[in-house]
């Protein structure tokens, strides 16, 4: 018996914000952001909003004052959905065609 096709969904979240913690080389959101740093969570949900994957943000790295930079690997989500959503913590989710999942993605947060 086959096992059943699964994506990796991977990617970067940037954070831009004039007030981020920044220590030993990483970084984490402060204030209104202070949910975002590593650890955070990463969900991944289908056209029907259905979890069907779940990691979280790690690696951050202070890019510049203002921005901080982490990457996240989700991995297992069953392929075939067509559409797919990703969010970081509660903040929104951001919808993806199952194609542009074969590319990391993008998402940002702040400005």
């Amino acid at each position: 018996m086959l096992a059943p096709k699964t994506l990796t969904v991977s990617g970067t979240m940037a954070l831009h914000d004039d007030d981020l913690l920044s220590y030993d080389g990483g970084c984490a959101g402060n204030g209104g952001y202070d949910d975002i740093s590593d650890g955070a969570s990463v969900t991944v949900t289908d056209a029907g909003g259905e979890i069907v994957g779940l990691g979280s943000l790690t690696g951050s790295t202070m890019v510049s004052g203002t921005e901080c930079d982490f990457s996240f690997t989700v991995t297992g989500v069953p392929a075939g959905k067509g559409f797919y959503g990703v969010e970081v913590s509660h903040r929104g989710s951001v919808k993806y065609a199952e194609a542009d999942l074969a590319s990391p993605v993008g998402v940002t947060l702040g400005s």
